[in-house]
Formats: C-alpha cells, sequence, structure tokens
C-alpha cells in the first residue's frame, strides 16, 4: 500500500475535522434559562436572533421573537428541552461541514450557504432542524401583531368590524 503525503495530509485531516464535528455535537448542553426567559438559555436566545434575522430580514427586530418563542415552549414542557437545544446544535453545525467558525460567526453570505444546505441537505433530520426552526421562528414572527403594519395586514376582523347578521332565507327544519 502507498501512502503519499497528499493521503496522510488528508487523512489527518478528516479525522481532526470529524473529532472536532463530534465533539460539537455532543457539546449541545443548553444552560439555565436567561434573564426574563422561562425555557431558553442565553446562546440560544441570542443563537436564534441571529436566525431570525437570516429568515425575515431587517424587519426581524419589530417582534420579539425568541421572547414569544420561549412563551410558547414554556406552555409545552414536553417540547421545550428539544427545541431549546436546536439552536445550539445548529450554531456547532458549520464546524462539521468544514467552516472554520460557528454560524453566528459567519458572514451574512456564508450564514446564507449554511442554511441554504440545511434546507436542501439529503439527510431528513438536517432538513426537518432546518424546517423545524425556520418555521417555529416565522410563525411567531407573522403572529406577532407587531409584524402587522410590516406586511399591511389590519389584523383580524373579530371585534375590529360589525359584520351584519342576517335572517335566514329558508326554514331549514322544514322537509
Amino acid at each position: 500500500m502507498n501512502l503519499s503525503r497528499r493521503s496522510v495530509i488528508l487523512g489527518i485531516g478528516s479525522g481532526v475535522l470529524l473529532l472536532g464535528g463530534v465533539a460539537a455535537v455532543r457539546s449541545v448542553t443548553p444552560g439555565d434559562p436567561a434573564p426574563g426567559f422561562a425555557v431558553l438559555d442565553a446562546e440560544a436566545a441570542r443563537i436564534g436572533r441571529v436566525l431570525a434575522e437570516r429568515f425575515i430580514g431587517p424587519d426581524h427586530a419589530a417582534v420579539p421573537v425568541m421572547e414569544e418563542i420561549d412563551a410558547t415552549l414554556a406552555a409545552l414542557p414536553e417540547v421545550g428541552e428539544v427545541w431549546r437545544k436546536l439552536p445550539l446544535l445548529f450554531e456547532r453545525a458549520p464546524l462539521i461541514d468544514g467552516y472554520m467558525q460557528p454560524f453566528t460567526a459567519l458572514g451574512a453570505a456564508d450564514q446564507e450557504a449554511v442554511l441554504e444546505g440545511w434546507a436542501a441537505a439529503s439527510k431528513l433530520v438536517r432538513r426537518q432542524i432546518y424546517r423545524g426552526l425556520h418555521d417555529l421562528i416565522v410563525s411567531h414572527f407573522y403572529m406577532h401583531a407587531a409584524s402587522w403594519p410590516l406586511i399591511r395586514y389590519g389584523g383580524p376582523w373579530v371585534g375590529r368590524i360589525e359584520l351584519p347578521v342576517h335572517a335566514p332565507r329558508f326554514d331549514w327544519r322544514q322537509p
């Protein structure tokens, strides 16, 4: 078996990258809830805000998205523990993919590339994590009344507009 210098260097580099990726995924342990939060720790809230900026755009700051998500997770303790770990996993995953920095330290273009990679990943679990975080963040943004003027939505009609109640045109009780 001939070992070239290139194959040895590539093998060592791949091993280091693999070990670093395994260590990054195993170190996903959330801390205590951040001040003002019931479930999310400070790191998960920070990562979530960066994800909100990528998913929503510059208007993301109009809504306290992570606070709203925290309130939802507090009401669902059986899923709260799982959801609070996902931003931390997402933060460390670029290290597995060959980036030398965590997700929030990457530039905007690299963050977009990571997100596109997760959205179109061949592994189902990556697509599910991406879709879950995306849908959770975006839904909590659009459910909040502070986002409605940004999208020119006047709000729900119930209680805002009086709708007439008409008498029935036929008697539905007769055969």
